[in-house]
């Protein structure tokens, strides 16, 4: 509110206060506390139906055991009741900072009041895969390619218009050792708008785009359907993008 009579103003959602006469104003630095997941991997490693789930889409057990996957029960708002679902674990540096949790037909979710932050963190080096999924990211590790992040939300819906606050994962201080960026994302219509905001932010000069073969659209199925090999050689042989000038 403004009061003319005082000659003074105040935002009571952020505290943002000034004067009118002389134009000075104060703005208080707020940091933001982030909640911790509950979250303790199991040292024996996954257990034997995880790693036959697992299996059948091509990931190993040592992958598995690499990237700290579980299981458990959580309740999902999307049909109000808990389910047993596979864990995935946000790590930076030792500490566990949110979990996302998905069930066998594909409902996701992630803790609440904790940092949303990229899947694979700990894992970026000089040469960086982007992919859209925890699982395309594990695929990626099992073709032999550590350096690779997936994007904590997916990729933005074909009719969203305001998605700005869905890239604030880019503000990791953690990218900064990553020079090239290899865009790996999904090829259907929501994976496309994703790969073209990647390349806004990380810069065209920057980015190498993946393809996969005509019946692939992720790099799951690539793994799946052709092998590590396959998938291995469609990241290295990334291409650049035109650049003007």
């Amino acid at each position: 509110n403004v009061n003319l009579d005082k000659k003074v103003w105040n935002c009571w959602h952020c505290s943002w206060s000034g004067g009118l006469s002389d134009g000075t104003y104060s703005r208080p630095v707020v940091t933001k506390v982030w909640r911790k997941p509950d979250y303790v991997a199991k040292s024996e490693g996954p257990s034997a139906d995880l790693v036959e789930w697992f299996s059948a889409r091509g990931i190993t057990p040592e992958v598995l055991r690499r990237n700290q996957i579980g299981k458990g029960i959580r309740y999902f708002p999307q049909v109000e009741e808990e389910r047993p679902c596979l864990l995935f674990p946000y790590l930076r540096g030792t500490e566990v900072v949110n979990v996302k949790s998905r069930t066998r037909d594909k409902l996701f979710r992630m803790e609440t009041g904790c940092e949303r932050v990229l899947y694979g963190l700990n894992d970026v080096s000089d040469r960086l895969v982007w992919v859209e999924g925890e699982i395309d990211k594990l695929s990626v590790e099992v073709a032999g390619i550590q350096s690779c992040v997936s994007v904590p939300d997916g990729a933005p819906a074909e009719t969203s218009k305001n998605y700005s606050n869905k890239f604030d994962f880019m503000d990791a201080p953690e990218l900064e050792k990553a020079k090239v960026h290899v865009i790996a994302v999904d090829t259907d219509a929501p994976g496309v708008r994703l790969k073209e905001e990647l390349v806004r932010r990380l810069g065209r000069e920057n980015c190498l785009i993946a393809q996969w073969p005509d019946e692939c659209k992720d790099a799951n199925e690539v793994l799946m359907r052709h092998g590590p090999e396959v998938l291995r050689d469609c990241l290295l042989d990334a291409e650049p993008l035109p650049v003007e000038g």
